[in-house]
């Protein structure tokens, strides 16, 4: 009896044994192929850019929330100004087009500041009111603004001549012995900070007092009607994933009253498929349609796919460019219907204001404009606008805008000193604007997304390979092993036996 005990006492210890054995085997091959179905999730799920989009997301304490809260630069402003040389012998008859030359660079750093920034997750939109201020960089310009003179076209006697110029004869007449009083000249002599900011004026501070209303702005110059301190914008942005930036509205409030009123003006803009151009969705698609808004306009600039361009850290980002279509204007056609190409409108955005928008140096505008002035050299290759944007989060990469302001003049013939100017299209000032370099969380992304992410994501996908590799031939050295013993028992109880002789023989004796 005494020798039977020991080998009952192995056998029943061979059981658990064999389930342990299968135990393993089952958790490494388990673990094994969840190792092989990581890296080819990965392929399709890309973690990384999963990342990249959760840094970019717009909520409270976001990198995206904190910056609209803080002052940031914004566009680079590079100015020319346009100066009249020929001003006696054209006003004379003796030139029949009207010379200019251009003086600049004038150059600008933006800033922006966000007030009454306002998250309202319910509707899923931001509001907000841009501010801007402009300081200027001396070092990246030909000299001081206010030490520059030029010759360039009394913006204000031209506006309001264009003004009047649809009123009955009675009315031009009258305002004609008015504004003679003041004895102005079509062509004045200002230096460079007066034709951007603008400068206390005889006419329009005349027009002021004689039509309370008429006018609400005290001056005029190009950057000083870009900006339009008279009045605030508040946008409202989308900031869900598929329309994320997109401007819905801009509600435009004046400060002060217009004429025949008793209340402030607010004038709701509303937009489709609009963006400020720093950041759009993510996963963009070359059919989606681009049009960006700049505060101070009441229209936005279209833009339209062309291409792709490589970029610095490897892959393509989309290239567009500025199209024609921003340019059309049925307020311009003639009675048979012609209507000159290249020019923008702006009038509407300036309660009256005759301003034009126009490509740099009048690239592409209709030729019965540009015959009519000389100097101007219109260069694709120097004057056209394009953007750059990362297609998959949305960035923008770099931006280039040329355009120019100008001045569009009705039928000036009952003026006489101002006859030879009917119907012209004034070139003032040209602008070529820029966006910074990308901010350090910006850049921070794109490198995750594209240098080291996809290094970090490779190196895991090889370890995570070779690791089910591993337990897989681990898997099977078990399983083998398992399955000898399951041929031999015999084999197997003697390598077990072996094993336990020494704890067993004390049993035995």
């Amino acid at each position: 009896m005494g020798k039977k005990l020991p080998a009952m006492v192995v056998r029943n210890k061979a059981v658990p044994h064999t389930f342990a054995n299968r135990n393993k085997i089952l958790a490494s091959s388990l673990l094994g192929i969840i190792c092989l179905i990581i890296p080819v999730l990965m392929i399709f799920i890309d973690p990384i850019f999963i990342i990249a989009k959760y840094k970019l997301r717009f909520t409270k304490g976001s990198i995206i929330y904190e910056m609209m809260m803080k002052e940031m630069e914004a566009a680079r402003l590079e100015f020319h100004v346009f100066n009249v040389t020929n001003a006696e012998r054209f006003l004379s008859g003796k030139d029949p087009k009207l010379r200019v030359q251009e003086v600049g660079p004038f150059v600008y750093q933006e800033y922006r500041m966000n007030d009454d920034l306002e998250l309202d997750l319910e509707a899923g939109v931001v509001r907000f009111i841009p501010r801007f201020r402009a300081e200027f960089v001396e070092e990246e310009s030909v000299g001081r603004p206010e030490e520059t003179i030029v010759h360039t076209p009394y913006t204000s006697y031209f506006t309001t001549s264009t003004f009047f110029s649809s009123y009955p004869l009675m009315i031009q007449s009258v305002y004609s012995m008015w504004i003679k009083q003041l004895r102005p000249t079509p062509i004045t002599t200002m230096d460079v900070h007066k034709v951007l900011w603008g400068d206390k004026d005889k006419i329009v501070d005349f027009i002021r007092t004689v039509i309370p209303g008429l006018v609400y702005y005290e001056t005029i110059g190009a950057l000083d009607r870009l900006y339009d301190s008279t009045a605030d914008y508040k946008i409202e942005m989308d900031i869900t994933n598929k329309k994320k930036f997109q401007v819905k509205s801009v509600m435009k409030k004046l400060r002060k009253k217009l004429v025949n009123t008793t209340e402030l003006v607010d004038v709701k803009l509303e937009f489709n498929d609009t963006y400020e151009g720093a950041a759009f969705p993510a996963e963009m698609t070359p059919e989606m349609p681009v049009n960006i808004y700049r505060t101070g306009l009441c229209r936005t600039l279209g833009w339209e796919y062309v291409g792709r361009r490589r970029m610095e850290l490897g892959p393509d980002a989309f290239l567009y460019h500025l199209t024609n279509k921003t340019f059309e204007n049925t307020r311009l056609c003639d009675s048979k219907g012609l209507c000159p190409q290249g020019v923008f409108d702006l009038s509407s955005c300036f309660y009256g204001l005759p301003i034009a928008l126009t490509k740099s140096h009048l690239l592409d505008v209709d030729p019965e404009f540009q015959k009519r002035v000389e100097g101007l050299n219109p260069d694709r290759e120097k004057h056209d606008s394009y953007i750059l944007i990362e297609p998959r989060i949305g960035l923008t990469v770099e931006t280039s805008l040329s355009i120019q302001l100008n001045l569009l003049l009705g039928d000036l013939r009952y003026m006489s000193d101002l006859a030879k100017f009917s119907d012209m299209l004034l070139p003032q000032v040209s602008l070529k604007l820029t966006l910074p370099e990308l901010p350090a969380a910006t850049k921070n992304s794109l490198t995750l997304l594209y240098v080291t992410g996809p290094q970090i994501l490779l190196g895991l996908e090889i370890a995570s390979a070779l690791l089910s590799l591993a337990l897989l031939v681990y898997s099977l050295a078990l399983l083998r092993r398992d399955w000898s013993r399951r041929r031999d028992p015999a084999r197997n109880f003697d390598d077990r036996l072996k094993g336990k002789a020494s704890a067993e023989l004390p049993l035995i004796s």
